[in-house]
């Protein structure tokens, strides 16, 4: 029993890490490429630092920014909904925020609609693997299953309403189009986590064919990611070197850790690799900076 437990809580341990690096890698390499301001807490912190950028010449650290808006719904969440729950979730909360400051840039397009639609899908990633954990990735997670669970309520309109207001400011004051273009990013996640059962969760956990291709596919984000820095560190060892061993551990952990069957799991692993060398070769063919 012991010994289940143990292992239990380092799965999910991985999967919190795993989400926290792919999403501080996301806010850097794709919301801070395109100067976009996203919604939810994240998207708070990202206009509270552009507005002190803006007046006072000086960006405060995102982790400090983060940590000081979710401390009141982490309170809320430990009292009333649970402490394990809300422990995993303020680890992501943590780690992530500290990733989000010392991970480096690395800008992989300067085209706004790329960067929208696949910030968005790898933003859905790392809240999915935050979901496999029985975690969340805090702020208005935490307000809307304690509404839900205290007082019966769907709180979905109010907090859209407050990311319409997040990037209403946003673009008041730094352009309009950006902020038009962030709702890709608002909505791809949703449409990806919000299907019934939570399609691309529900299906890459399947042990069968079809789920080992949905992870694989979802694997070659993280994989070109990994190929992406690991170009970099060619030129700059070892600058990057944790970063690319971060990008192939994750992979290994969600194979191992999602499919229980060898088969399925190299046929997860197989896929993953040939999607990835067909990018690769496109890449190249055309003339496309990976």
């Amino acid at each position: 029993m012991m010994k289940k437990s143990i292992c239990d809580t380092l799965r999910r341990t991985c999967l919190i890490l795993a989400g926290s690096l792919i999403m501080a890698v996301n806010l850097k390499s794709f919301v801070r490429t395109g100067g976009l301001i996203p919604g939810g807490f994240n998207g708070l912190t990202r206009l509270i630092q552009e507005i002190s950028a803006l007046l006072w010449h000086w960006e405060p650290p995102f982790s400090v920014i983060n940590f000081i808006l979710n401390a009141i719904p982490a309170i809320i969440s430990f009292k009333f909904i649970g402490k394990k729950f809300t422990g995993y979730s303020c680890l992501m909360i943590v780690v992530s925020g500290i990733l989000t400051d010392i991970v480096p840039s690395f800008p992989m397009t300067e085209d706004i609609l790329l960067i929208s639609i696949f910030g968005g899908l790898i933003n859905a990633l790392a809240i999915s693997l935050c979901l496999f954990a029985n975690a969340t990735s805090g702020g208005t997670d935490f307000i809307a299953i304690f509404l839900s669970e205290k007082y019966g309520i769907d709180s979905w309109n109010y907090i859209f309403a407050g990311n319409v207001v997040i990037l209403g400011i946003a673009g008041a004051l730094f352009g309009w189009d950006k902020a038009l273009y962030y709702y890709l990013r608002i909505w791809l996640p949703i449409s990806l986590l919000t299907l019934p059962g939570g399609a691309v969760a529900f299906f890459a956990k399947k042990q069968n064919v079809l789920g080992a291709v949905i992870l694989g596919i979802g694997n070659t984000i993280v994989a070109l990611m990994g190929v992406s820095y690991f170009l970099k560190l060619c030129s700059a060892f070892p600058r990057h070197l944790l970063t690319v061993i971060s990008c192939a551990s994750i992979i290994v952990v969600l194979i191992l850790g999602m499919q229980k069957r060898w088969k399925t799991r190299i046929l997860s692993a197989v896929t993953t690799v040939l999607l990835t060398a067909g990018v690769i070769i496109w890449a190249v063919l055309n003339e496309r900076v990976i």
